[in-house]
C-alpha cells in the first residue's frame, strides 16, 4: 500500500525503433545500465526503444525510489519504534497486566494519560503514553500501521526527522485528548501513527510537482481512505479517542509540510532550514500544551457544564457526564476485591501490587471530586448527584483502606475496605433507583 512496486518499462515490442533511452534531446551515447543489485525490481531487461509516457512516469519512479533508497538504505528508526513498542508491551505483561483487557489502574500506572495527573506535575505522560497499549490487539494494528507507513515516510523525512515527527504527533494528538476530555485515561501510538500518514499527506502536497504522477495518485489515495475510514470507524465506535487521532494527524500534516525536501536531497536532509521549522513546531505544541493542561482544573470543577431544562434531558446530559466514572469505579471494585482475595487465600501481594492499588485509590479520589464539582441546578438531580458523589467517595475511601491494609495487615483497615465497598455498592443501587425514576417525564 504505501510502497508500490515499480518495475522498469515493458520490452520494445509495442513502441517504435528509436534512439536509446536517455538520447531523447538526440545525444550520441546512451548513460550505462543503471544498478540494480539493492532494489526489487527487474534488472536484466534492457531498456531500448522510444520512451511512452507510461514507461517515462515508471522511469522516473524507479530513480525517485532509488534516490530514497540510497539516501536512507535501512528504516532503522521505524524497526526500534516498534521493538519499544513491544518491550513495553512485554513488561507490562510480565508485570500480570491483562493481555486482552487490562486495569485502568495498570495503565495509569505504567504512563498513560490522565488529566489530573498532568496538570499535577507528570508532563511526561504525554509521552509515554505514546508507547502504552490497552490490549494485544491494540498493540498489533498500531504496529501494522506504524511498519506500513514509518518504512516510507523515513525514507521520505531521514531518520532524525521521522523520529521528530512521530514524536511531536504522539505529543500532539495527547494535548488533544486532554483537550477533549480530561478525564478518561488513554493511552496508545495510534496518534503518533496518524502523524506519520499526516506527514506523508503533507510531503505530497507541498512537493507535488517533483512526486513521481505513477505513484502520487495511488500513494494520496490509499493514505486518505486509510485515515478517512479510521476516523468515521472512531467516531462511530465506542472507547475510541479520535482527538488523539485527529491531533496527531494535524501535527504530522504541518510537520510534514514543513520538513518535505527534495528527492535526491542535495544536503537537504540537515539543513538548518529544516532544524529551524522542527523547533517552530515543536514550541507551537508546547505552548498549546501548557494552554490546554492550565485549564485542566477549571474543567474539572464542573463550572462549564450546567444541567438544567426538562427532567428527562437533564438527567440524560448528568448520566452521560457521570456514569463513565461509575462505569470505571465498577471495575476499580472488581480489581480491589480479586486482590483482597488473593491475600486472604495466603498470597501475599507484591510490591508492585500495592503500588497499583494506590494509584487505584488516587484516581478514584480525583474522580469522586469530579462528580461532587458537577453544578446541578435541576432540583431532582441534587439527591442523584449525592448518591453518585457517595458512592465514588465510599469506593475511594474503601481502596486507600485496601492499600493501608496491604502494607500493614491491620484488620481493621481490613474491615474499614469491606464496609466502604458496601455503602458504596448501595449507592449505586439508589442511584440506579432514582435514574429510573428521573426519566419518566415530570416538572
Amino acid at each position: 500500500m504505501i510502497e508500490p512496486e515499480i518495475h522498469g518499462p515493458s520490452d520494445g515490442a509495442d513502441r517504435e525503433a528509436g534512439p536509446p533511452v536517455g538520447d531523447i534531446d538526440g545525444g550520441a551515447t546512451p548513460p550505462p545500465e543503471p544498478d540494480l543489485s539493492d532494489v526489487d525490481l527487474e534488472p536484466d531487461r534492457p531498456v531500448l526503444g522510444r520512451l511512452t509516457q507510461k514507461d517515462a512516469q515508471m522511469l522516473d519512479a524507479w530513480y525517485f525510489r532509488r534516490a530514497l533508497r540510497a539516501e536512507v538504505r535501512r528504516p532503522y528508526v521505524t524497526a526500534l519504534l516498534v521493538l519499544a513498542n513491544g518491550l513495553i508491551f512485554g513488561m507490562m505483561a510480565a508485570q500480570g497486566v491483562d493481555l486482552v483487557q487490562p486495569h485502568t489502574g495498570h495503565i495509569l500506572a505504567w504512563g498513560g494519560l490522565h488529566g489530573p495527573n498532568v496538570a499535577g506535575g507528570e508532563w511526561w505522560r504525554m509521552l509515554s503514553a505514546t508507547y502504552i497499549h490497552i490490549g494485544f490487539l491494540h498493540l498489533l494494528f498500531n504496529m501494522w500501521c506504524l511498519s506500513a507507513v514509518g518504512r516510507f515516510a523515513e525514507r521520505l523525512f531521514g531518520h532524525f526527522a521521522f523520529l521528530l515527527l512521530y514524536t511531536l504527533a504522539g505529543i500532539g494528538g495527547s494535548v488533544a485528548s486532554l483537550w477533549a476530555d480530561p478525564s478518561v485515561v488513554g493511552a496508545g501510538a495510534s496518534g503518533a501513527v496518524f502523524g506519520a500518514f499526516g506527514a506523508l499527506i503533507g510531503f505530497m502536497l507541498i512537493r507535488r510537482r517533483s512526486f513521481p504522477i505513477i505513484l502520487f495518485k495511488p500513494l494520496m489515495i490509499s493514505t486518505l481512505l486509510f485515515v478517512g475510514y479510521n476516523l468515521y470507524f472512531g467516531f462511530m465506535a465506542e472507547g475510541i479517542d479520535n482527538a488523539a487521532h485527529l491531533g496527531g494527524l494535524v501535527t504530522g500534516l504541518v510537520g510534514g509540510a514543513l520538513l518535505s525536501r527534495r528527492v535526491p536531497a542535495h544536503g537537504q536532509l540537515r539543513s538548518k532550514r529544516r532544524y529551524a521549522y522542527a523547533t517552530g513546531l515543536a514550541a507551537a505544541i508546547a505552548v498549546s500544551g501548557v494552554w490546554v493542561v492550565e485549564r485542566i482544573p477549571q474543567r474539572f470543577s464542573g463550572r462549564p457544564v450546567v444541567f438544567t431544562g426538562d427532567q428527562v434531558h437533564a438527567f440524560a446530559e448528568f448520566n452521560r457526564a457521570v456514569r463513565p466514572l461509575l462505569e470505571r469505579s465498577g471495575r476499580m471494585a472488581e480489581f480491589a476485591h480479586r486482590v483482597e482475595q488473593q491475600t486472604v487465600q495466603g498470597r501475599p501481594p507484591t510490591p508492585e501490587r500495592q503500588h497499583e492499588v494506590r494509584n487505584l485509590a488516587e484516581q478514584a479520589a480525583n474522580d469522586a471530586r469530579t462528580a461532587k464539582d458537577l453544578p446541578v441546578e435541576h432540583r431532582n438531580l441534587r439527591l442523584l448527584k449525592e448518591y453518585a458523589a457517595g458512592a465514588l467517595e465510599e469506593r475511594a475511601s474503601g481502596f486507600a483502606a485496601l492499600a493501608r491494609w496491604l502494607e500493614t495487615g491491620d484488620p481493621d483497615d481490613h474491615a474499614e475496605f469491606v464496609s466502604r465497598q458496601n455503602a458504596g455498592n448501595e449507592m449505586i443501587r439508589k442511584y440506579n433507583t432514582q435514574g429510573q425514576r428521573l426519566q419518566e417525564p415530570g416538572p
